[in-house]
């Protein structure tokens, strides 16, 4: 397992209870993983692409949490080039 993938798993089971907190991770997250897109009609859409499942539910937790807002999770499998 590499440093980074070591790191996001301790991280990830790391308890956040604070709005500053959540607010702080969320915004690193969208700095490093995230796309916000403007849809018209005062909608915006957040995306994120990560290839660590434990992740991935950190997002969605985190959204959840701070926004209770409806997400959507899409899984899809990536073809790798071999260097």
């Amino acid at each position: 397992m590499s440093f980074s993938s070591t790191v996001k798993n301790e991280v990830c089971h790391q308890p956040i209870e604070t709005t500053c907190c959540i607010l702080a991770e969320l915004s690193a997250l969208v700095r490093t993983t995230g796309l916000i897109s403007l849809k018209g009609n005062d909608q915006i859409s957040l995306d994120f692409s990560t290839e660590n499942a434990a992740l991935a539910r950190r997002i969605y937790s985190l959204l959840k949490k701070r926004y209770n807002m409806p997400a959507s999770v899409k899984v899809s499998k990536g073809r790798k080039l071999k260097r």
